[in-house]
């Protein structure tokens, strides 16, 4: 298969993607404290978020409301039961 690169209309449609704060790898409190698992597994939420925010599931205080399963953060991250 050969190289394609991305289209610039493409670039702001990138849906299949995490998208991780930096800070949490450059802060030293962040970097020293959190595996790239647990880094992941906040990517995996914020996410999350989106989708909730998107689909207006919140509150009357505007409070957003995250439904993510252990058992589907598990099938994302390998069955890595330990992380979740």
């Amino acid at each position: 298969m050969a190289f394609q690169p991305y289209k610039i209309e493409e670039y702001f449609n990138l849906k299949h993607y995490l998208k991780i704060p930096k800070e949490l790898f450059l802060h030293p409190l962040y970097r020293n404290n959190l595996t790239i698992e647990s880094i992941l597994v906040y990517g995996f939420l914020l996410d999350r978020l989106g989708l909730s925010i998107q689909n207006r599931w919140v509150d009357k205080n505007d409070a957003v409301y995250v439904i993510f399963t252990r058992k589907e953060l598990q099938d994302l991250l390998g069955d890595r039961k330990s992380v979740v």
